[in-house]
């Protein structure tokens, strides 16, 4: 199976292989899943929406979530085969920032989730450390490592 690194902004799909992301801070990493087709896409994203000083769609939530699932669907894909499950957003900065990048990344993916039908399967939210990330397309499963330690989602 190939081994695919996600760097910032990317936002990619595979149907056999494992995508290596990391280190993850405050941005978001982005995992669907087709269960049935054996498939998944990624995408590591920073921003909620588009800034005028960047031009890379797969830096802005708002813009590379819905062209993944469409990917997906254009892969073969069905939205009711497909789930996702998301980590990052850690609050890297010390003392806190005015504005909770993850709580506002949280409820803009949980809508934008909602309205493409699709189901959240798991999350590693928040927290104030980096994660490094595997996401394998065989069987969905995502290994996040922070530290010394290891969830499975």
């Amino acid at each position: 199976m190939k081994i695919l690194h996600v760097n910032t902004g990317d936002h990619l799909i595979a149907n056999e292989a494992i995508f290596q992301a990391g280190p993850v801070g405050a941005g978001l990493i982005t995992c669907l899943f087709d269960n049935v087709k054996k498939s998944g896409a990624i995408c590591y994203t920073l921003f909620i929406t588009p800034r005028k000083d960047t031009s890379k769609v797969g830096l802005h939530l708002s813009k590379s979530l819905p062209l993944l699932i469409q990917q997906m669907m254009a892969n073969g894909s069905t939205i009711k085969n497909i789930v996702a499950k998301v980590c990052g957003g850690a609050q890297i900065l010390e003392p806190p920032p005015l504005l909770n990048w993850a709580e506002t990344f949280i409820d803009h993916i949980n809508e934008l989730f909602k309205n493409n039908n699709i189901l959240s399967a798991g999350c590693d939210l928040g927290g104030h450390a980096s994660r490094r990330v595997e996401f394998n397309t065989q069987t969905g499963q995502v290994l996040i490592k922070s530290g010394l330690s290891e969830i499975v989602l």
